[in-house]
């Protein structure tokens, strides 16, 4: 990706998506990135702890507007 473009190999690095691909290639052969886990991990807890922070029991999960 590297060769290809630079801005794209930047924006790339910061995907936890990217992260979780090369979690998958690893786990083919048996070994563990430790920089791709703890990528994913953050970003499972960050979005997740959002989440939980964001929603609004009283609203429901539609959060219709008049109600």
């Amino acid at each position: 990706m590297q060769e290809a473009s630079e801005w794209l190999y930047l924006l790339c690095s910061y995907s936890p998506f990217t992260h979780c691909v090369e979690l998958l290639r690893y786990a083919l052969y048996g070994k563990l990135n430790l920089t791709s886990l703890l990528v994913v991990g953050g970003s499972t807890l960050l979005f997740t702890g959002l989440a939980i922070w964001v929603f609004d029991p009283q609203r429901g999960m539609r959060g219709k507007p008049g109600h």
